[in-house]
């Protein structure tokens, strides 16, 4: 599917309108355009599983993930075999999220390995904080790929084994946001829905794996609830950042 029709349906009426398109066939045509590493959306019931060995269909709120299926070409399936480290699945109507406890719950794919530049887009709620607890992280390997809580509250930063940089702290506690990030030494940033960037750089080391909830070992987790995320090599432009933002809203419940 071309870029261009990915765009147009993102710039659809979300949810409204008889025949028009919802967020998951929205999230479908970007992701088809786009090409992402990986690409994760807990309301396509379809990729939820109880068991990581994916056999188990996790459908109802209260029930804990075991694994996530890629939306990507890619088969990443972001999985985890201890039942007690399993996210919980919540839902609201049309809405669907995983919530990580920050005591132990976390979700790993470590197939991958990724150079920069990089980037995600993320359709995330911080529900608590404490530096340096991790939203994402890498699945092994260097200590690279992450954003994480740091410094103060509710700032979020990013990391790539040099420093913790880009702080932002537009992401309020117990507030649905689009976290918009580039790995990319020095041209690094992150944004929080459509605010302004902040720059700095956070490192160059390649990103390996992904982790969600915390580190590729378990380390740090952050309580925090994930709608969905893509990440994909290379930089977007402005106008798949803003297609990206509106759909990964829109599975929020939210208009961006």
């Amino acid at each position: 599917m071309s870029l261009g029709l990915a765009l147009k349906l993102a710039n659809a009426t979300l949810f409204k309108g008889v025949g028009g398109p919802t967020a998951n066939q929205q999230f479908d045509a970007l992701v088809a355009a786009l090409s992402p590493l990986y690409a994760y959306n807990l309301a396509d019931a379809a990729t939820r599983w109880r068991n990581d060995a994916g056999t188990i269909p996790a459908t109802t709120a209260g029930q804990t993930i075991g694994r996530l299926d890629d939306k990507s070409v890619n088969g990443h399936n972001a999985s985890q075999a201890t039942s007690a480290s399993k996210p919980t699945l919540g839902n609201s109507g049309d809405l669907w999220w995983a919530d990580g406890d920050g005591v132990d719950d976390w979700l790993k794919n470590a197939a991958f390995a990724v150079t920069q530049p990089w980037w995600r887009i993320s359709a995330i709620r911080q529900l608590g904080w404490a530096s340096p607890n991790r939203i994402f992280g890498p699945g092994l390997g260097a200590a690279s790929g992450f954003l994480l809580q740091f410094s103060s509250s509710p700032n979020l930063a990013l990391f790539d084994n040099v420093s913790a940089s880009l702080g932002n702290a537009g992401a309020g506690i117990g507030s649905d946001v689009i976290a918009i990030e580039r790995h990319d030494g020095g041209s690094s940033r992150l944004g929080i829905d459509a605010g302004t960037y902040n720059t700095g750089n956070p490192g160059t080391v390649a990103f390996n794996g992904v982790t969600l909830f915390s580190d590729g070992d378990g380390n740090v987790p952050g309580n925090a609830r994930l709608y969905a995320t893509m990440a994909g090599s290379g930089v977007l432009t402005d106008p798949q950042i803003d297609s990206v933002r509106t759909v990964m809203a829109a599975l929020q419940g939210r208009s961006l």
